[in-house]
């Protein structure tokens, strides 16, 4: 948070105030910070946004009640997903952006499928809208690593870009 800002005589920006805040719930991802301490324990969802990021996604925690997880392709597509999703009253418990996962095969998704079946959602929503990588070699990466890891619920997935015809 910078407030206000300052337009000085010799045309600089200056802050004349500013706050940081850290999370203590990540402080793992930062390293040492003098007078930061860690929260006692885990928090609720860091395990899973830590072995979606061994995975090179993101995982962003919602509701600890929520019944949906959104496993999304890109960062854009991630907050549009979860805007759409609670925009229509879906209970969203965790929303996570694949980053490089889908050019990784199955090896880089079954990771992803751990953190999901630890969530054990109702729904699993995959939505997946691929251009660098092919839309056909994901849904064989998805299949095999669900077949390796499964997890509980019904699955929705929405493949669109290059071959996602031959993907479903």
């Amino acid at each position: 948070e910078v407030n206000p800002l300052t337009l000085t005589a010799d045309g600089r920006i200056v802050a004349a105030y500013a706050k940081v805040t850290l999370d203590p719930r990540a402080a793992y991802r930062h390293g040492a910070r003098e007078g930061f301490a860690a929260a006692d324990g885990p928090a609720e969802g860091e395990e899973i946004e830590r072995i979606v990021a061994a995975a090179g996604g993101t995982a962003v925690p919602m509701r600890a009640d929520g019944n949906t997880v959104a496993v999304v392709s890109g960062a854009g597509l991630t907050m549009a997903t979860a805007d759409m999703l609670t925009e229509l009253g879906v209970p969203l418990r965790c929303v996570m952006d694949l980053g490089g996962a889908p050019v990784s095969g199955a090896e880089g998704m079954v990771p992803v499928f751990e953190a999901v079946a630890a969530l054990a959602p109702e729904v699993t929503f995959i939505n997946a809208y691929l251009h660098s990588s092919l839309a056909d070699k994901f849904a064989e990466a998805i299949r095999a690593a669900y077949g390796r890891r499964p997890f509980p619920g019904r699955v929705v997935l929405r493949l669109l870009g290059r071959n996602a015809e031959a993907g479903h």
